[in-house]
């Protein structure tokens, strides 16, 4: 039931980008009326609020790649060029773990979600920053409840090679490491069989 929900939730939200534009974050509340802009900008927030939850609350690995998949609908059509900051460091963050998950579907819908989190609109300075973190900011996440995933120590496994060298220009300054989605991303490439985590 839970994972047809968040199908039906996730098909509502595939292609609205056009109506969810419209909403807007202030933070003038003196008006006499509530826009329709921030309604729907509240709506938003609420939606990543209730998803993240149900991310750490949920056990099934079918249920677990709906939510994801549905949080890449949600980042891909949400306006977080009009949105307070903070809504995609939270999903990044949380997602972060998933990666390593012990399904392979839930870690595809996860690369997923991040992908669309690195293609949301503009360059947002949010993302950026997002990007420049670390191999050693780890993937641990301290709030989340997954305890079947593999603890972070596999990052120090992951074969160098020039192409890390190559994009250091994506890490901090005065930090010769990679960002640890490219890192991710490399180690996964070279230990995947038939590039099954891609199709």
């Amino acid at each position: 039931t839970r994972a047809c929900a968040l199908q039906v939730l996730s098909a509502i939200l595939e292609g609205s980008k056009q109506f969810l534009s419209v909403a807007e974050d202030t933070s003038d509340h003196r008006r006499a009326f509530t826009p329709f802009s921030v309604m729907i900008a509240s709506s938003i927030r609420e939606l990543h609020r209730c998803l993240l939850l149900a991310l750490v609350a949920e056990s099934s690995s079918q249920t677990l790649t709906q939510i994801i998949k549905c949080l890449a609908n949600l980042v891909s059509n949400a306006p977080y060029n009009r949105l307070k900051l903070s809504l995609l460091t939270k999903v990044w963050n949380q997602i972060k773990p998933y990666i390593r998950h012990k399904d392979v579907n839930v870690r595809v819908s996860s690369l997923t979600l991040l992908g669309a989190i690195v293609s949301t609109h503009a360059p947002l300075p949010e993302v950026q920053l997002l990007l420049q973190q670390p191999c050693s900011s780890g993937l641990g996440n301290s709030n989340s409840a997954t305890p079947h995933l593999s603890p972070p120590d596999w990052w120090k496994k992951a074969p160098a090679g020039p192409s890390l060298e190559e994009t250091s220009v994506s890490s901090p300054k005065g930090s010769s490491e990679p960002c640890w989605l490219i890192q991710a991303l490399h180690f996964h490439c070279r230990t995947a069989q038939g590039g099954f985590l891609f199709r």
